[in-house]
């Protein structure tokens, strides 16, 4: 077997894994089965790179990427921020979390694009490994009595809304990868979607729900008229009507300003943007949020997580790591957004939509959480990578075509 079929191999599985790995504490660290396998297929890629490329055509090929300037920005921040640390063994093991994830990234970025199509693969991993978690969802949901004060879907996580940020995620991929294919894998795949979404109702989490309507809704304005999305999303709270009470109790409480988890997140929020104030160059240090929260609370720790990526960063980092986290979603977008007539002429726009759904999905659901988590993370940072993947992928099916 090839080593390239190695490689590819190795980055499927670290896909398909992401909900299932196993976690031990080392050192004072949560070190899963994906991060080995991760170290594992990096020295593998190093091998296979030394071997068949230079260090020079390799570095030049990254730097081609749109993506590679934010994240040394994001990484330059990250060190930035241990000046004003208040615990620097906090920023040394995000430091070393985060440059774990763009090694990810970098992986299949390399190993993915290479192949002819090589996304329907990358799809059907997808597919499957959301089947097997929403079916895990499900059963926690039976299994468990109580979960965090509501019966919630929890999965094979330790907490719901990781459970729904993936799903967030692999729903919009999962519903354009149906499109054109035969009827028995139509209905494997429409099983797999269905599961999918009863385990995303199960989970009770409402930023999900909302960033998966943000996302069909943008995506039906591109793909449908107006009228159309109308009287879809008419039909959508008419059927909320007739919902579990659960499911309509949860909605409600949206728009309950007394709500207890609305108050909590909405005082973290605020004191995160104090942090970010009161340290607007270097953050308070990248981890050490709940650190530093007591100084902000009347001694009191906050949790870890701000239950807001984009204010966690802002607070921890400062201005230069929310500017670079900023431009990394920026320049995704602008890169995808420009390959759409490509994409159009070539036959792809169903694929091409299914990608802005999840690009659009994952950034709304962040505002209500953290992506960059186990279980999460490595899927999380391929939502990155997967637009120039498939780019890549067609290109070579259209140069192969022509010869």
């Amino acid at each position: 077997m090839k080593l390239i079929s190695v490689l590819n191999i190795l980055c499927l599985l670290i896909l398909a894994m992401v909900p299932f790995a196993l976690k031990r504490r080392i050192a004072g660290m949560w070190v899963t089965t994906n991060d080995v396998l991760i170290l594992c297929t990096f020295a593998v890629w190093v091998f296979y790179r030394l071997r068949y490329t230079t260090i020079r055509e390799l570095v030049c090929s990254i730097k081609e990427n749109m993506v590679t300037a934010p994240i040394v920005l994001f990484i330059a921040s990250l060190f930035l921020s241990a000046v004003s640390a208040g615990n620097v063994s906090l920023v040394i093991k995000e430091t070393v979390k985060f440059i774990e994830i763009f090694v990810v990234y970098i992986l299949f970025l390399d190993v993915l694009s290479n192949k002819k199509n090589g996304y329907t693969t990358v799809f059907w991993v997808i597919t499957a490994g959301a089947l097997f978690a929403g079916i895990a969802g499900i059963a926690s949901y039976i299994l468990t009595p109580v979960t965090f004060g509501l019966h919630r879907a929890v999965g094979t996580y330790d907490q719901p809304n990781a459970l729904a940020t993936y799903l967030n995620i692999t729903m919009p991929l999962t519903l354009v990868f149906m499109w054109d294919k035969k009827w028995i894998e139509k209905l494997v795949i429409a099983v797999s979607l269905v599961i999918q979404l009863v385990a995303m109702v199960l989970t009770l989490s409402r930023g999900s729900w909302l960033a998966l309507g943000v996302a069909l809704f943008f995506v039906g304005l591109i793909k449908y008229t107006w009228r159309t999305v109308v009287i879809a999303g008419l039909l959508i709270i008419l059927g909320l009507t007739f919902s579990p009470d659960i499911v309509m109790d949860r909605v409600k409480s949206s728009f309950n300003k007394f709500d207890s988890s609305i108050q909590a997140r909405l005082l973290y929020m605020n004191t995160a943007f104090v942090m970010a104030a009161d340290n607007p160059l270097t953050g308070v240090g990248s981890g050490n949020f709940q650190y530093v929260s007591t100084r902000y609370n009347n001694g009191a720790e906050f949790p870890e997580m701000v239950h807001n990526i984009m204010l966690q960063i802002f607070a921890e980092q400062g201005i230069p790591g929310l500017i670079a986290y900023i431009w990394m979603y920026l320049a995704v977008l602008y890169f995808w957004i420009s390959k759409y007539e490509w994409m159009n002429e070539n036959e792809l726009q169903v694929i091409w939509l299914g990608v802005l759904g999840c690009i659009i999905s994952v950034f709304v659901s962040i505002q209500f959480g953290d992506p960059f988590v186990h279980g999460i993370k490595e899927l999380y940072i391929f939502t990155f990578a997967l637009p120039f993947i498939i780019y890549a992928n067609a290109l070579n099916s259209e140069k192969e075509n022509r010869l």
